[in-house]
């Protein structure tokens, strides 16, 4: 059919065919600049975001690192804390010692309750209570009065002015079997652990009691036991 074309015709074709060609080529040009632009931004792309992985992934072991200091810090602090406390502790312990051995004494809440609960029983009970005026002596041995009588014992006090050779507490009874008396005994105990329960009555307190009440239950309140030096 191109063989029974004419010249002109055939030079239009050719035109037309080389036109086609060059929109074809400059299409093809587009296509590989425009591949080229996609495939540079997406290079770009791809190359912020593995910086942005690569920061984050940095900053991540920078806040685990910080995190670990900060973990090893808190428990420097909490052993130092730790220690402290058990410092604190031993010369609270050093504190209450040595004011037990050289401080005056004193009855405190838990002796009160431990006498109040060991002599409610028995309340009503009549008892004769000495002590010596000097004092150290008379403010403890008051402080002892204020929980018998709270605990409904009644006491008939007598106040010793000549000093004797008694240190600590001492009870005792005409029966030895009073059950008043072994809880009385039980109860002083709680004040002074080496409180002893005698037969007798001492020397000091018979002299200040009258006939009709040497037959009760009696407490003596001495002075206070000294504290004797540990040998090395």
């Amino acid at each position: 059919m191109l063989f029974d074309m004419s010249k002109p015709m055939l030079e239009s074709f050719t035109t037309a065919a080389n036109m086609m060609v060059r929109v074809f080529a400059i299409l093809a040009a587009i296509s590989a600049v425009l591949y080229l632009l996609s495939n540079w931004r997406l290079q770009k792309a791809n190359r912020r975001e593995s910086e942005q992985r690569s920061a984050a992934e940095s900053q991540r072991m920078g806040l685990q690192a910080e995190i670990s200091k900060a973990h090893d810090k808190l428990e420097e602090l909490k052993s130092e804390n730790l220690r402290l406390a058990a410092q604190v502790e031993q010369e609270h312990e050093a504190r209450i010692e040595t004011f037990r051995r050289f401080g005056p004494r004193a009855v405190s809440s838990a002796a009160s309750a431990g006498i109040l609960a060991a002599l409610h029983p028995y309340a009503g009970q009549k008892v004769n209570f000495g002590y010596f005026a000097e004092l150290e002596t008379a403010a403890f041995a008051e402080q002892i009065l204020d929980v018998l009588r709270a605990s409904g014992w009644k006491p008939q006090v007598f106040k010793l002015k000549t000093m004797q050779p008694l240190y600590g507490i001492e009870c005792g009874g005409p029966n030895a079997d009073d059950p008043a008396l072994s809880a009385l005994a039980a109860a002083l105990k709680f004040v002074d652990r080496r409180a002893a329960e005698e037969t007798d009555i001492v020397p000091g307190l018979s002299q200040a009691l009258q006939p009709q009440l040497a037959d009760q239950l009696w407490i003596m309140v001495g002075l206070k036991r000294p504290h004797l030096r540990n040998s090395p």
